[in-house]
């Protein structure tokens, strides 16, 4: 429905209107918003999204949510938890729970094109607020090793992190 609707207004049938999701809700600046998660009259504003997103208290990212929470820890009691440091996680005391979904399927395996490219072409301001999040985020990590004197983005975290900035970048060029 949505590929054949303008962009801007767009009927949304009332109903969710999945485009540029993030950016419309960091960007609303008011609270609450009936029309957050409806079709809106124009963009959302990149800038104040931006703005919101680097003026947050704290930002975790999905993707690293074990490290995420480790963060939230250390932010809000002063103390890291043992199984935040690479090198208990390297021992085996952090276990990643995958619910049954195969290792390498959320790889950027896509099954069909034609939707993957419509979902590119509605959330372009959305991968640019989420570059940005990873930024902060990796700031973030880099601060908190600092003051704890630990490594806790490990190798292989810091190779997905910079795939998945590199991923945002060129969605949002597209």
């Amino acid at each position: 429905h949505f590929a054949t609707q303008p962009r801007y207004p767009a009927d949304d049938f009332r109903c969710i209107d999945p485009r540029e999701t993030q950016a419309r809700h960091m960007s609303c600046g008011r609270a609450p918003n009936p029309k957050a998660n409806h079709a809106l009259e124009e963009p959302p504003n990149l800038k104040v999204a931006l703005y919101f997103l680097l003026d947050a208290d704290f930002v975790g990212i999905a993707d690293f949510y074990h490290l995420s929470v480790c963060l939230l820890q250390l932010r809000r009691t002063g103390f890291l938890p043992h199984s935040c440091s690479c090198s208990q996680k390297a021992r085996g005391l952090f276990t990643r729970i995958t619910h049954g979904v195969p290792h390498g399927w959320s790889s950027g395996a896509v099954a069909d094109l034609r939707a993957f490219q419509l979902v590119l072409n509605y959330t372009t301001l959305d991968a640019r607020l989420f570059a940005a999040a990873l930024r902060r985020f990796r700031s973030d990590v880099a601060f908190a090793e600092r003051v704890v004197g630990q490594k806790l983005l490990c190798a292989d975290e810091v190779e997905k992190a910079d795939a998945d900035e590199r991923n945002a970048v060129a969605a949002a060029l597209r």
